[in-house]
């Protein structure tokens, strides 16, 4: 997964999460655009849980590791030249955590 985030982040038309841009702008005002950027968020989560089914509490982790793809694509957006460097960072500090929480 941080290896495809790396390859995101590395695009010449790389602009952030279109979800997190949305919900930035008009989340606030727009209920449409909170529902439609919590399912998205949700089905990520619910990805990312599948990946790590086995984990002793795969939930957590899953909720864990969304924190930091987000965290590592607004890293990216803001500082594009460190771009690859969120990625790798958000991918060690996953490998810790997946460790850590194997079941």
């Amino acid at each position: 997964m941080f290896e495809w985030l790396e390859r995101w982040f590395g695009e010449d038309d790389f602009r952030g999460c279109g979800f997190v841009n949305a919900h930035a702008e008009l989340g606030a005002t727009s209920e449409a655009v909170r529902d439609v950027v919590e399912r998205h968020k949700q089905r990520l989560r619910d990805y990312l849980r599948g990946l790590v089914a086995e984990a002793d509490d795969p939930g957590l982790l899953a909720e864990q590791l969304l924190v930091l793809v987000d965290g590592a694509t607004v890293t990216a957006m803001v500082n594009p030249r460190g771009a690859a460097t969120a990625a790798r960072a958000a991918a060690q500090a996953a490998a810790c955590l997946t460790a850590a929480c194997r079941g």
